[in-house]
């Protein structure tokens, strides 16, 4: 069959021949042209006009005649028809008319169908007698995936099964199972001890699981049906690194590998080899992405970085921001947030910047600081509505960011001499040489100004630092901030630039000066005020690789980013599943507490698929939810991040795939359950029976 394709099923699916193996494909030149113009759009068909055109691309690299036809994987071959031709219907050629002239044309020495989901265009391609059809009439058969299990009805064999040590050989009957493939006796149906349940092991024999190993099953779930048993045992089974589920909505896939990851973490079953659980999930939404993270900054929000000061809007995966313990930390990851409404958040320091709503801060409430607890992650709405304490007082204390270990710089004057010339010479300012210079070049800089425009306050112990120059006052209060300390313009003085200091070092070096100073407790900076901008910026977040999550944002405030609370919506389904496991289990009441603890301990851990390149994962129970969502290429990055003493377990629905660039053919999980299939280090099970309720059974039956 050649198959015309109009430009409404590319858009729907930028990979339709990937969906059809053996068959030839036709993009008339006309689709190519609709599809340049769509991608400069926005909204779902734009960024799969830019998908199709992108993998064009990589489809014709190297191709000499791409108009003589592109081998596919799938064995299929695609074809780029440069020709327009003039359709015999219609009083002028318009885009669709040449679109069916071109299957008009191929129709005369090819049996052709025009895949159109264009009803419209679908008709008229019929008038000429040219068979049309939509994309959603050829639905993918998922009949002939592998299922991980065979069901054998051969009295014959089951009783030379028993006779012969409960194993089995199936090719003296005539059946071609492959390692680790499951034979469930007797047409299957529900067992309470896996009895009529055998495995194909590596002698070429299928073993009953009971009978090879008594403990297949787990401490915290007990299976509902036989696939579930037979998944439990290859989930339980050190010699497996790698296992898969598919399985519809409710059929249990996800609890499973939890309860098996619990087993082989917590309960240390085959004597502790794995020393965590890690769960991972791809960021893909279900629907408009309304996004998941919560904590944008406005693009022009100023961010500290190892060189001095960049924006939001400037900062990259893999780039370096500073955090809270003034050392480089790298950025993860990069979440545009569209535009948002702006607030301006002010502290007792005099400083601000601006955020949104729900970007996250570390706070420590004075209630909180009175009971000795180190404070809490919270929103800035959060904030907004417990400003004051109840005493009237300011009520959430920020941390304070330790001194900026910036690199030490080679400069032509001594950086206290350089401090002594500008103080001399007010109409200069520090350039940022100096001014991002390492720790102790800048306190020699500091304590070069000190020396000629400082004082001390005898009665007080108070530092202070004055000058006529505002951009040198700016650049003092920088400088200042920059080494840990506090630096409050003095608005109560007659002078035009006075700075009140505290700083942990002695700012001074001459003797007159420096015997006067004694070291003064840095005085908390708390947020003071909140306020609505009343208007809206583009916005973004970003994830730090910082064991905190904190880094500096404008007048080195330190604010808050962190992967648990940002993936937290996103984990929602293993939470559940936790809860269902646990509450079913021996801790009533009490599931979230014992997981908070395991993950305290470092038993269990969240991440994100988009940070796990470079990384070796050894040790561990890797859990992969909705592995549906994984192109090829993304799930074998995920497999060979995989070290010694690791088992994989990925699951999820093929029916069920938000990507819209795969479908349940051309997923990474389904490509790795037929890749693997019958190789020793890896078992596959397909869950049909849903046990999550009736509502939920019926539901995915017939919807």
């Amino acid at each position: 069959m050649r198959y015309i394709l109009d430009t409404s099923v590319i858009v729907k699916n930028p990979r339709i021949y990937d969906v059809f193996p053996d068959q030839e494909f036709v993009i008339p030149i006309i689709v190519l042209e609709e599809l340049d113009h769509l991608k400069h759009q926005s909204g779902e068909k734009a960024r799969n006009s830019r998908i199709a055109i992108k993998y064009l691309d990589e489809l014709t690299k190297g191709v000499e005649d791409i108009c003589s036809g592109i081998k596919l994987e799938n064995g299929s071959t695609l074809f780029i028809d440069q020709v327009s031709y003039n359709c015999p219907i219609g009083e002028k050629d318009t885009n669709d008319l040449r679109i069916i002239a071109s299957a008009l044309h191929h129709s005369k020495s090819h049996k052709v169908t025009l895949l159109s989901n264009d009803v419209n265009m679908k008709v008229r391609a019929r008038i000429l007698g040219i068979e049309a059809d939509s994309q959603e009439s050829y639905k993918t058969d998922l009949s002939d995936l592998y299922t991980g299990i065979e069901y054998i009805s051969n009295d014959e064999m089951v009783a030379d099964l028993y006779e012969n040590g409960n194993c089995v050989d199936p090719e003296k009957y005539g059946y071609e199972i492959v390692d680790n493939q499951y034979v469930v006796f007797d047409n299957g149906g529900r067992t309470d001890g896996g009895t009529c349940c055998g495995r194909m092991m590596d002698d070429g024999l299928i073993h009953l699981i009971a009978d090879r190993r008594p403990d297949s099953s787990s401490y915290w779930l007990k299976p509902k049906s036989v696939e579930q048993f037979c998944a439990n045992d290859a989930l339980l089974d050190k010699d497996i690194p790698l296992v898969t589920m598919i399985g519809a909505a409710g059929s249990g896939k996800t609890v499973l590998g939890l309860a098996a990851g619990l087993d082989l973490v917590v309960n240390k079953r085959h004597g502790g080899i794995y020393k965590k659980l890690v769960l991972y999930k791809s960021i893909m939404p279900v629907g408009a992405d309304v996004g998941y993270l919560p904590g944008p900054q406005p693009l022009s929000a100023k961010i500290l970085t190892p060189t001095g000061w960049t924006t939001m809007g400037e900062i990259k995966v893999g780039d370096f921001v500073i955090g809270r313990n003034g050392q480089p930390t790298k950025v993860l990851g990069i979440f545009p947030k569209g535009e948002k409404e702006i607030y301006k958040v002010t502290t007792t320091d005099g400083t601000s910047t601006e955020c949104c709503e729900d970007h996250l801060w570390h706070t420590t409430t004075n209630e909180e600081r009175v009971k000795g607890i180190s404070g809490h992650i919270r929103h800035t709405w959060q904030i907004s509505e417990t400003l004051l304490d109840k005493t009237g007082g300011y009520n959430h204390i920020l941390p304070r960011n330790k001194a900026i270990q910036f690199a030490d710089k080679k400069l032509t004057i001594s950086a206290y001499n350089f401090g002594k010339m500008i103080a001399k010479d007010m109409d200069k300012s520090i350039p940022n040489i100096y001014k991002y210079s390492s720790v102790d070049q800048r306190m020699s800089l500091l304590r070069g100004l000190m020396d000629i425009l400082g004082e001390v306050k005898n009665t007080t112990g108070e530092v202070y630092f004055t000058t006529e120059s505002e951009q040198l006052s700016a650049d003092v209060i920088e400088l200042i901030r920059s080494l840990g300390g506090k630096a409050v313009l003095n608005k109560n003085t007659s002078s035009k630039f006075s700075i009140n200091i505290l700083i942990e070092d002695n700012p001074f070096y001459i003797s007159d000066k420096a015997i006067g100073w004694s070291k003064l407790e840095i005085s908390d900076i708390r947020i003071s005020e909140i306020t609505n901008t009343n208007r809206k910026e583009l916005t973004q977040c970003i994830l730090v690789e910082d064991e905190e999550h904190l880094y500096i944002t404008d007048d080195f405030i330190v604010t808050h980013n962190t992967l648990d609370e940002k993936m937290a919506h996103w984990f929602g389904s293993l939470w559940d599943g936790f809860e269902f496991i646990l509450e079913n289990a021996n801790s009533p009441g009490e599931w979230k507490h014992t997981v908070d603890m395991w993950v305290k301990k470092g038993l269990i851990k969240f991440e994100a698929l988009t940070f796990i390149r470079g990384r070796s994962i050894s040790n561990a129970v890797v859990l992969f939810d909705e592995n549906q969502n994984l192109s090829r290429e993304e799930v074998k990055t995920l497999i060979t991040r995989i070290g010694d003493n690791c088992k994989l377990i990925l699951t999820g629905d093929i029916e069920q795939i938000d990507n819209p660039k795969l479908d349940a053919m051309n997923n990474g999980l389904t490509y790795v359950v037929e890749q693997f299939k019958g190789n020793p280090v890896s078992a596959h099970i397909t869950l049909k029976e849903c046990e999550r309720s009736i509502l939920a059974e019926v539901a995915s039956r017939i919807l």
